[in-house]
């Protein structure tokens, strides 16, 4: 009971944010009979991984961490930018004076240091030749 109730007090706002949206239960009432600390305990333990509480018991920023579906979505962009660029690249092949795509840029992506793909693939085989890693 002595960790719920220093949980309670160090991560107030965390908890009664997630206990009020996943829930509906206010956590003013823990200790009571509506919610002894028994349940309070279980709930807390039955918090999702993203939840406010969670998160911050981690010791990570209040940056809710992506979904697969969210980094499925940022690599189909990626792809659709490298798909264009090439594109852009073929028109200045066939003599546009400069590729009127801009060079596609990795998403972000939180929780994550470097981008997937980061050190593989031709640009960065050419980089690591010698050249600019630009794809001429």
């Amino acid at each position: 009971m002595i960790g719920a109730a220093s949980l309670l007090r160090e991560h107030a706002a965390e908890v009664d944010a997630d206990f009020l949206s996943h829930y509906g239960i206010d956590v003013r009432r823990v200790g009571s009979a509506a919610l002894p600390w028994g349940r309070f305990i279980a709930l807390v333990q039955r918090l999702p991984v993203h939840s406010h509480t969670m998160t911050a018991l981690r010791g990570e920023s209040d940056q809710l961490p992506w979904s697969p579906e969210m980094h499925l979505a940022a690599s189909l962009l990626e792809s659709q930018q490298a798909t264009n660029y090439l594109l852009g690249a073929l028109l200045q092949a066939h003599g546009a004076d400069s590729n009127p795509v801009p060079q596609p840029q990795p998403i972000p992506r939180p929780g994550v240091s470097k981008p997937p793909g980061a050190g593989r693939g031709l640009a960065s085989l050419i980089e690591r030749l010698g050249g600019s890693g630009r794809i001429r």
